[in-house]
């Protein structure tokens, strides 16, 4: 899925929530082309498979939740 987005219009999009973000004080994770995902992590090209929603649950807890929950 990665290597076949349109970098033109991924650059833009990337650019609009940059600049959201800035707005309104919030931070931005990307997590597109994150390394600790593996292709048995999906279950097609854009949607994870159970065990890569439970690595990203995992993920999502680790750096968001324990983040700003206490």
């Amino acid at each position: 899925y990665y290597e076949a987005l349109d970098t033109e219009q991924y650059a833009l999009m990337q650019n609009e929530i940059r600049k959201l973000s800035e707005k309104y004080g919030i931070e931005y994770k990307n997590y597109l082309n994150d390394g600790r995902f593996v292709i048995e992590d999906f279950q097609d090209s854009s949607h994870l498979s159970t065990k890569g929603a439970e690595k990203f649950t995992d993920v999502i807890r680790d750096e968001i939740v324990r983040k700003y929950v206490k």
